[in-house]
């Protein structure tokens, strides 16, 4: 891959936009490691395969990006806009997306390891099947996000918003999930065992054989008798 400066990424975004014959900024498996890209306007901008690692992307502009497949690990993405983004098999590996805007972005098969992500929007975002655990989501905005069947194991969600989410068959054992909005999310299958509810808002969330055990703890005031919540005990061997 071909090594730039932020001069040269500079260059092509200018040349783009007088060229009335590309309608892209093409920046597509280029090696943008390391380079302080902060603040440039990368709206629709192909990066596909790009190698981003330890690049600094803060205030940033990411709108509607092509981002499949690019090596995020390490990067700064503090504040960045990725509304829309596509991010399919992006590496995000100890990224930091501190207060990212990435609602109705797309994220499936996607690595967070180690990932910063405390205050982040990702409201209506696909994340189905994607593991999580350990990972701080406090204050994040996950309204409607799309987490089926994804893994929360020991995660912090204090406060978080997670308004109509699409949690089926996601598992949150042993996560922090006090104070969390979960009014009207879909709770379906889900694995609460040893999640900690309290100050949660659970109005109109849907249970359908939720799963709870004797270490998940409820908000005041809630009856997990009263709907479909089942107990079965953690088999710890298998996590």
């Amino acid at each position: 891959m071909e090594n730039l400066t932020r001069e040269k990424v500079i260059e092509i975004i200018e040349n783009s936009k007088n060229d009335r014959f590309q309608f892209t900024i093409s920046l597509e498996g280029l090696d943008l490691s390391g380079l302080d890209l902060s603040n440039l306007d990368l709206t629709e901008a192909d990066l596909d395969g790009a190698d981003l690692s330890g690049a600094n992307l803060t205030n940033t502009i990411l709108i509607n990006a092509n981002l499949v497949g690019t090596n995020l690990s390490q990067a700064i993405l503090e504040n960045a806009n990725l509304t829309l983004a596509c991010m399919d098999g992006a590496t995000l590996d100890g990224v930091d997306l501190s207060k990212t805007n990435l609602s109705e972005a797309e994220i499936s098969d996607a690595n967070f390891i180690g990932a910063k992500i405390s205050g982040a929007n990702l409201e209506g975002a696909g994340f189905v099947k994607r593991s999580f655990s350990g990972l701080d989501f406090s204050y994040c905005n996950l309204k409607g996000a799309n987490f089926s069947q994804a893994y929360f194991g020991g995660a912090n969600l204090q406060g978080a918003n997670l308004t109509e989410a699409d949690l089926w068959r996601a598992e949150f054992h042993e996560a922090n999930l006090q104070g969390a909005n979960l009014s009207k999310a879909s709770l379906a299958a889900t694995q609460l065992q040893g999640a900690n509810l309290s100050g949660a808002d659970l109005t109109e969330a849907t249970f359908i054989a939720t799963e709870q055990d004797s270490d998940t703890i409820w908000p005041d005031g809630f009856n997990p008798t009263e709907v479909d919540i089942i107990f079965k005990k953690l088999d710890k061997e298998r996590y």
